[in-house]
This record gives structure tokens, C-alpha cells and sequence, in this order.
């Protein structure tokens, strides 16, 4: 049985739950049977020690309490191991990952966390540039168990929510390509969400782009108005208002008479 309970070894694991889950020895991929792979998932979303009835019960909800011991027990043999490390540590009562094992998913949260300023040592960017590509995607993917499901939409609207974080973080501090970046990214994630569209305004504006600015936003505005009849914000809308013209004078946005919004005002 590769799953003991003792010293651990010292080779970094790292579990990687965003996308499919992976998890790495020494950086050299490890493969992991699907049920062993479900079980480790489960405790890799958690930072602490969960009761071996309570891991059961979730995994194998359909089952009696029997029977789903005895799926953990299975699940529990088919941990793969590699150099004697410890990849899952087991006692009569509970299970957690080992001390040496690193969750993407607990990184990003530790980003999060300096992002609002709870963080220690200080946010640096070589920091958020280390946690990006572990944002390209969403959690579990292709999982369809209860407990994934809700993980994985949990970490949807925090990852929209850290993006959105960041791309104001490297506004600030004036790195508009990694922030205009970081604004694709969220329209990747959610060609709807606002935020993003109006990160890549306020770089275009920044950089004086104001012809880019404008075509951003009318695009974003078409597919709004055409996907759920909607118009963006006021406060998207006010962004571009401080260069709408017309006459030599200032004018508001107003929504067109279609529903949408009408196209920036230009000088004549």
C-alpha cells in the first residue's frame, strides 16, 4: 500500500487542480488511476484533514456507509507513489495530502489574499506573473461529481473576481501590457463579464489609443445588446465620455433607439 502514515519525504508534489488534475514528482509527471485521482482531488480542495467517513460519504454518496469505506480503502490502495514520497497520509480516523505537497488552487489563493493586502511578504509582480497561466482555466473540468461542480463554479467567480484584481493591480502601476494581458484573459474566461472589456478600454485609453478604446467598446456594447439585450454600464460608458465630441463640446452617452448604444459622437 502506497499510503502510510510517517515521515515524509522531501520532494516537492504539486497537485494541480485547475484544468484536468495533475499532479507531479520532482516536476516529472505522475499517473494516477481515476478513482484514486477522485479521491485525491477531494482532498486537494481542501487545506485540512478530513474524517475518512466524511471523504466516503461524499465520493460515494450513492452507496451505504459500508460499501463506501470500502471504495475508499480501494481508492486508497491505488495511490500511486514514486521515490517513496508520500503523496496521501492515512490514519485510523482521518486523511489529508502530505506536508510536502503544494495545491495550485491554495496558491491562488494566497495571491488573492496580498491582492488585498493580507498578504506577507508584499505582492511583487514576478508573483502574479508565477500565478497567471494557473488561472487559464477553470477547476476539475470534466469532472461531474456534486462536490466538483460546486468547487469548480466557487473558483469561476473567484478567478473572474482575481482577474479582475490584478488587472487593476498592474493599472496602477502603469504595466498596461500585462495588464491589457490580463483583460483578455477575463474575456476569455467570460466574454460577458464587463471587467475585462473595460480593463482593455482603460489600457487603449492610457496609451492614447482613443480610436481602439472606441472600437472595444462598440464591439463589447453589439454583443451585449445582441446576446442578452443588455447595455453595458454607466460606469463603462463613462470611460469614454470625457472624449465624445461634438461641435467642440462634451456630450453624454445615451443608449440608441434600438437598445443599443449609440456610436461615439465625432467631431464635424
Amino acid at each position: 500500500m502506497n499510503v502510510v502514515k510517517g515521515p515524509e519525504e522531501t520532494d516537492e508534489v504539486i497537485v494541480s487542480l485547475v484544468g484536468d488534475l495533475g499532479v507531479s514528482i520532482r516536476g516529472e509527471p505522475l499517473a494516477v488511476p481515476m478513482m484514486a485521482a477522485r479521491l485525491i482531488g477531494f482532498l486537494a480542495v481542501h487545506a485540512r484533514p478530513l474524517r475518512r467517513s466524511y471523504v466516503s460519504g461524499s465520493l460515494w454518496p450513492e452507496v451505504d456507509e459500508r460499501h463506501a469505506a470500502a471504495s475508499l480503502r480501494t481508492a486508497l490502495w491505488r495511490v500511486p507513489s514514486r521515490h517513496g514520497t508520500v503523496l496521501v497520509c492515512a490514519t485510523n480516523s482521518h486523511l489529508g495530502l502530505g506536508s510536502n505537497v503544494r495545491v495550485d488552487l491554495h496558491e491562488i489563493s494566497r495571491l488573492a489574499a496580498a491582492l488585498d493586502g493580507h498578504g506577507d511578504p508584499p505582492l511583487r509582480w514576478a508573483d502574479v506573473a508565477h500565478a497567471l497561466p494557473g488561472l487559464s482555466d477553470d477547476l476539475l473540468t470534466g469532472w461531474y461529481d456534486d462536490w466538483a461542480a460546486a468547487e469548480r463554479e466557487r473558483f469561476h467567480q473567484a478567478r473572474l473576481h482575481l482577474f479582475d484584481r490584478i488587472g487593476e493591480h498592474l493599472l496602477l502601476e502603469r504595466r498596461y501590457g500585462h495588464a491589457f494581458e490580463v483583460g483578455l484573459a477575463l474575456v476569455r474566461a467570460e466574454p460577458l463579464h464587463e471587467s475585462g472589456h473595460r480593463i482593455i478600454v482603460r489600457v487603449h485609453l492610457e496609451e492614447g489609443n482613443i480610436a481602439d478604446a472606441f472600437r472595444c467598446w462598440e464591439l463589447y456594447a453589439a454583443r451585449l445588446a445582441r446576446e442578452v439585450g443588455a447595455t453595458p454600464s454607466p460606469a463603462m460608458a463613462e470611460l469614454l465620455q470625457p472624449y465624445r465630441v461634438r461641435r467642440g463640446r462634451r456630450v453624454a452617452s445615451a443608449p440608441a433607439a434600438h437598445g443599443g448604444w449609440a456610436s461615439p459622437q465625432r467631431t464635424v
